[in-house]
């Protein structure tokens, strides 16, 4: 049963309102390419109506293809970062709005975490994650409606706008073939690849070297602050224990087994129904975030509709929502030079990154009870019957 028109209606508009200070803040200081990779990479990467990315040598992209094409999109109507990036915004923010629509009618009140989300003001503006996120949650919607084509298809778009959604596919497809549903199941796979591949197939053919450049450019990075690897690898001094040229090819190939070890372990769970669709999902974005060695702030707004679609008690979503804030606040406020690197800001670090960590852990935990078939918020509990009195008979003499 959908949630009463006057509570949707009011959490679009806390979500416009939400994403709608993040770039009027980003606005006002526009000095600075707009404080957001979207002005940045508007004046560094060469993308242009004539010089479309991938293809053209020198509008290499280190994101997705879909990314990349939004990109080039917008350039047809911008010719300035500032208008790039408030046209980039303005439509991220349409993305927020129709996610928190899909949020609040399904979950009703639950979706006041989406539309009041700290991260959305913090990221929404700041790099392209909306235009993933808003796509891989209504594919999880269109599952749970056994629409499994159109699911694939967002999937699809979602993963080849951010990667990341494409890693519920596999789970998805093993919950619809222990259902006994092995058309559903392949309806669901087929057209994520296919969407996938139309995204990506002519950029790889055009330009082969292109389309591997964003591969290059991650494999090539060092473990970054905010994630686990970048502690790995160093002492309790917070030192390198290995060389700098080795610290990259740890994190690649560490990170490339975590994660497909993770995925292993939650595609095996779903196969046995110990976790819900929604609820591998979830456990399927954690692992890619626990396992990458990269970690920018702006992936934190990946993980908020999950706290809306699982009924996970309010105590996951503060500590998951402190610890972003407290990175925030590190991590720009060193980039922005308002204070430098100190032992004291390296640990405070660390010990967000584990209530980060221990926050994501209890969301799994919690709405894998949560999206269990026994659980009362979950899509498919039997819903309780309410008896109804029937007038009491005469008893014959």
């Amino acid at each position: 049963m959908s949630a009463p028109h006057r509570l949707v209606a009011a959490i679009v508009v806390a979500t416009a309102l939400t994403a709608g200070a993040g770039i009027g803040v980003r606005l006002a200081a526009c000095s600075n390419a707009c404080i957001s990779d979207l002005g940045r990479d508007f004046q560094n990467r060469g993308i242009r109506p004539d010089a479309f990315p991938y293809v053209s040598p020198n509008a290499n992209f280190e994101y997705p293809v879909g990314t990349g094409l939004v990109f080039w999109a917008v350039t047809l109507v911008t010719d300035t970062a500032r208008s790039f990036f408030t046209v980039t915004s303005l439509a991220a923010l349409v993305l927020a709005v129709l996610t928190a629509w899909l949020l609040a009618r399904r979950y009703g009140n639950r979706a006041w975490y989406f539309a009041l989300a700290p991260p959305l003001a913090l990221y929404g503006s700041a790099n392209w994650d909306l235009f993933a996120l808003a796509p891989a949650v209504a594919g999880l919607l269109a599952f749970e409606r056994q629409r499994d084509t159109r699911a694939g298809v967002l999937l699809g778009i979602g993963a080849a706008m951010k990667i990341y959604p494409g890693l519920f596919v596999a789970p998805l497809v093993a919950n619809r073939l222990r259902s006994g549903d092995a058309r559903g199941a392949a309806r669901l796979f087929g057209w994520s690849a296919v969407t996938f591949a139309l995204v990506n197939v002519p950029v790889l053919v055009a330009r082969p070297s292109g389309w591997l450049y964003a591969l290059r450019f991650q494999s090539k990075r060092t473990p970054t602050w905010g994630s686990l690897w970048h502690y790995a690898i160093r002492t309790p001094a917070l030192h390198l224990w290995v060389s700098r040229g080795s610290a990259p090819v740890i994190g690649n190939v560490g990170g490339l087994l975590a994660l497909l070890s993770g995925m292993a372990v939650v595609t095996w769970l779903a196969w046995r129904h110990a976790l819900g669709p929604i609820a591998a999902s979830a456990a399927a974005t954690a692992v890619f975030l626990l396992s990458n060695k990269v970690y920018s702030p702006q992936y934190d707004l990946w993980l908020v509709p999950f706290f809306v679609m699982l009924a996970v008690p309010r105590r996951d979503y503060v500590a998951y929502v402190l610890a972003d804030i407290g990175i925030f606040v590190l991590v720009f406020g060193s980039l922005g030079h308002h204070f430098g690197w100190t032992r004291a800001w390296a640990y405070t670090m660390l010990a967000l990154v584990v209530l980060r960590v221990a926050a994501i852990v209890a969301l799994v935990r919690d709405g894998a009870r949560a999206d269990s078939p026994d659980s009362p918020d979950s899509p498919d509990a039997p819903r309780p019957v309410r008896a109804r009195l029937a007038p009491a008979r005469p008893t014959p003499a």
